[in-house]
């Protein structure tokens, strides 16, 4: 148990939410909400199955 902080602690430095959040909104500039949401509903969903193979 005492695993899983270091584990997410790796894992935001790896991904980086605020770099990704920023890459996102330049990317989806001028695109409706629906269609924002759509994207990054995507993009969750990759993340979640590229790190579930990798573990």
């Amino acid at each position: 148990m005492s695993q899983y902080p270091q584990a997410i602690m790796t894992v935001l430095s790896l991904v980086n939410p605020v770099i990704c959040a920023s890459i996102f909104s330049k990317i989806t500039a001028g695109e409706s909400q629906g269609a924002k949401v759509r994207a990054a509903t995507q993009a969750a969903l990759a993340v979640i199955v590229i790190l579930c193979l990798a573990a």
